[in-house]
């Protein structure tokens, strides 16, 4: 289980801290555990309730209100908004729930629905990666299980690729020939995974050699292939 802290809450609800620990003692809306120092940590449940309560307040819903709902009518009004309501931050914040529940089903059917309203880019550059980088300083300090970390990243590569393999492939002469890696001291590809759908989309030939890859073993590939651009990270 993820423990987080009310700075943790603040990041990923955009409610301030100190609203946070008004509504815990006027609401009793949580009951955060305590460490040796007194700090307060949340749990899933915890940042789960936060970022509906967020979304209903969002929407011009009280706080008095939201407090007397028991936490399946929360979950259940925060999905409803967050399903029929355009607004990108909905989205994002239903992308970070789906993550903490480890909901895979849930995960796809935000990510697709919004790809039949606004497009395939449009869902990735507005809403997924503001969300990764809404979660991105979590990732490094901790607060979020890597498995919850892992989960999310595999989703979303893996409709990159479906997205990727989808496009038509070139017809005669193709623009430029684009080859794509990342160094052996990288990881993360999903940016590079993204720009590899857009540079195909576009026409261009490419080459997709992914995470760790060692640079001395280039030379020959360069040599045989000729890429015209080289993109890393």
């Amino acid at each position: 289980m993820s423990a987080y802290s009310i700075k943790d809450l603040e990041r990923l609800s955009g409610i301030k801290a100190h609203t946070i620990r008004i509504w815990e003692k006027r609401y009793s809306l949580f009951e955060p555990s305590r460490t040796g120092t007194n700090r307060r940590l949340y749990s899933d449940e915890d940042l789960r309730k936060i970022i509906n309560v967020g979304l209903l307040t969002r929407h011009g819903i009280k706080i008095s209100h939201i407090s007397r709902l028991t936490g399946t009518e929360l979950d259940e009004k925060a999905a409803f908004l967050g399903r029929e309501n355009s607004f990108t931050e909905n989205h994002i914040d239903s992308l970070v729930i789906a993550m903490i529940d480890l909901n895979e089903d849930e995960v796809n059917d935000i990510i697709m629905k919004s790809v039949m309203n606004t497009g395939f880019e449009e869902t990735f550059e507005n809403k997924v990666f503001p969300f990764l980088r809404k979660i991105g300083i979590l990732w490094q300090t901790g607060s979020v299980n890597p498995a919850q970390e892992h989960f999310i990243t595999n989703i979303l590569r893996k409709r990159i690729i479906i997205a990727t393999d989808s496009l038509p492939r070139s017809r005669g002469e193709t623009l430029k020939r684009v080859l794509l890696f990342l160094p052996d001291s990288e990881l993360h590809d999903l940016g590079l995974l993204y720009y590899s759908y857009l540079v195909k989309k576009n026409g261009n030939e490419m080459i997709y050699l992914g995470q760790m890859m060692p640079l001395d073993s280039l030379d020959q590939l360069n040599m045989k292939w000729k890429p015209d651009i080289i993109v890393t990270g």
